[in-house]
């Protein structure tokens, strides 16, 4: 196998992973559990209220700039 397609695959693989994880820690983040198991993570934290859930929802929406 020619090392331009190792170098391709090994570059699709990592975007992928990368993806999946950001996924998984982005919804981790808006959970609302505080004891979060996960294979071989284990977290016990404090939950977003109120405030603080209110703001990280409207900051993840696109506003009308954003389509300008």
């Amino acid at each position: 196998m020619e090392a331009a397609a190792i170098i391709a695959i090994l570059s699709v693989s990592f975007a992928g992973a990368s993806a999946l994880i950001h996924s998984i820690f982005t919804n981790m983040s808006l959970s609302r559990c505080s004891e979060i198991n996960c294979c071989c993570l284990h977290c016990i934290r404090d939950t977003l209220k109120g405030k603080e859930l209110t703001e990280m929802i409207n900051a993840a929406e696109p506003t009308e700039n954003d389509h300008k």
